[in-house]
């Protein structure tokens, strides 16, 4: 059977325990080719994405969009690698690594993403760098309420006074939900999700909820179980997605870590609608048999 990361089930034979260690990853072996039909990809299709990028491309700057929607995105010219080895166990599709101070890849704001609208995110990283940095932007950070903005965070890193340890922050300015990760820069693949729907956020971390905080309407970090409640509606901007790069530094003071993300991002994909939990966790599944 499969190791268990954290208590949870791990698609990767032989991937890191929960306290850091190295294990080992898809990324060590497989080759690199372009798209084809696998469990992993149909499980997403099934939710219907308005944009699923899978970063496999092996040269151009184009991130082509798998969802049909003709969504795609652009590569920034320098400081991104293509061909790269994927994220997923058993998948030939490759991904990209960013350099952490020049590479990301951006595509046009989508609908989903903006205003109240409900929405999921979902992105696979793998990094070493202990380092605060984002994985995915869109909106206004200097607007209040008017961010999105997921961003892997240190200890203390989240800001306003909160001694938080590592972890995940979803920040929509001003609101924001919190949930501790300590294994997420082992170098081992891992995937986030959030779902939103009116202001209640789920974060999902290699396809578990587990409990974390949400910030409370006197700027307090408060301990929550999930489904979040958000101290306030979400009234995101309009601006383009940077996958890999963001607006400002990732926390409440925008002056903690570095702007730009370093190692392997593969398999973007956003929905109109809040992921179900039972999907959110196939599509983890369906990793282990991409």
């Amino acid at each position: 059977g499969n190791t268990r990361v954290g208590g949870r089930p791990s698609p990767w034979p032989g991937a890191a325990a929960q306290d850091g260690g190295q294990g080992s990853s898809p990324a060590a072996s497989l080759p690199v080719t372009r798209r084809g039909a696998t469990p992993y990809k149909s499980s997403v299709l099934r939710d219907t994405p308005t944009a699923y990028c899978r970063l496999d491309e092996n040269s151009g700057t184009t991130a082509v969009d798998d969802s049909g929607n003709s969504n795609s995105g652009t590569y920034r010219a320098a400081g991104v690698a293509l061909n790269q080895p994927g994220l997923l166990f058993g998948d030939p599709n490759g991904g990209i690594t960013t350099d952490g101070s020049t590479g990301f890849f951006s595509a046009p704001t989508e609908t989903e993403l903006q205003g109240d609208s409900t929405r999921s995110v979902e992105i696979w990283f793998q990094t070493t760098s202990s380092t605060q940095q984002p994985l995915f932007d869109s909106g206004a950070y200097n607007v209040s309420a008017g961010g999105l903005q997921i961003g892997l965070v240190q200890p203390s890193g989240v800001g306003n006074g909160f001694a938080n340890p590592a972890g995940v922050l979803v920040d929509f300015t001003n609101i924001g939900v919190f949930v501790p990760a300590s294994n997420l820069t082992d170098g081992n693949p891992h995937q986030v999700v959030i779902t939103l729907s009116g202001t209640t956020v789920s974060l999902y971390i290699d396809g578990v909820l587990t409990s974390g905080y949400d910030l409370n309407n006197n700027g307090q970090w408060v301990a929550s179980s999930q489904p979040f409640a958000l101290s306030a509606t979400p009234n995101t901007t309009g601006n383009p997605i940077w996958v890999g790069q963001s607006r400002a530094q990732v926390g409440q003071g925008h002056n903690t870590g570095v702007d730009f993300f370093s190692g392997s991002l593969d398999e973007v994909a956003l929905y109109s609608s809040a992921v179900a939990s039972a999907r959110v966790q196939d599509h983890w599944a369906k990793a282990a048999n991409a």
